[in-house]
């Protein structure tokens, strides 16, 4: 709920207001210039840029303190999650959800 606190783009509808309800019915008919946002995660497959790929190493190893060799594969996948993007980070039966803010930070 946090996320959708600061999103300045976003819009919570309550059922229980009309106009909320009628704002819903505008959106959901889709009219032209009526703008509806949705993420477009799942239909393309992503891989990270190679800083990204670094910047993974560095959080893994100081915050995870997961010690993976060069040949180990870490397994990342990028979600949407109320507006905010995280990583699933994979390693062995490892695994960890953070949020790619975090990740960009190191």
């Amino acid at each position: 709920m946090a996320a959708l606190e600061q999103d300045t783009q976003a819009y919570l509808y309550d059922a229980e207001d009309p106009e909320h309800l009628r704002r819903l019915n505008i959106a959901a008919g889709q009219p032209a210039g009526y703008a509806i946002y949705a993420p477009l995660l799942a239909m393309r497959q992503w891989k990270p840029t190679d800083l990204l790929k670094a910047k993974i190493k560095t959080y893994i190893e100081s915050k995870l303190k997961w010690k993976p060799r060069g040949s180990d594969d870490i397994g990342a996948e990028l979600f949407l999650h109320f507006g905010e993007l995280f990583i699933t980070l994979k390693f062995g039966h490892d695994h960890a959800k953070v949020k790619l803010l975090e990740i960009e930070k190191h």
